[in-house]
């Protein structure tokens, strides 16, 4: 799914008083501001660049404690290994694609068992 095409299609089902945020690079985009003054609806464009260590924080203790309550729970359209990035970069252009795209750098499908824990893993 390309943000640029798809930020415009987010505005006409947003709820009122609703929030769109772009994050990183969009592209040109067109818009219809028509559609945002009727429910007072918010576009906002950020880059975690611009965030400070404080706030990158809470951001990845907030996305970890989400991801290991179930509370976040990303759909992951396809698990493939790394020798097929070029199969990868063709689904995401796919129309209709949805979920995420992960690529595995290891033969099997669990880490190396001396990888060590991510830094922003919830303490159980």
């Amino acid at each position: 799914m390309l943000a640029r095409v798809n930020v415009a299609h987010n505005l006409a089902p947003l709820a009122p008083f609703g929030r769109v945020v772009v994050i990183g690079k969009l592209g040109d985009t067109t818009i219809n501001p028509r559609l945002t003054k009727g429910k007072h609806a918010d576009i906002r464009g950020m880059q975690l660049f611009n965030a400070k260590p404080r706030q990158l924080d809470r951001i990845h203790s907030t996305v970890a404690t989400g991801l290991a309550s179930g509370r976040i729970a990303p759909v992951n359209a396809h698990r493939l290994p790394l020798a097929e990035a070029p199969r990868a970069h063709a689904l995401i252009h796919t129309p209709g694609a949805a979920g995420k795209i992960v690529l595995i750098p290891w033969a099997s499908p669990s880490p190396p068992s001396n990888m060590p824990p991510h830094p922003y893993t919830p303490a159980p």
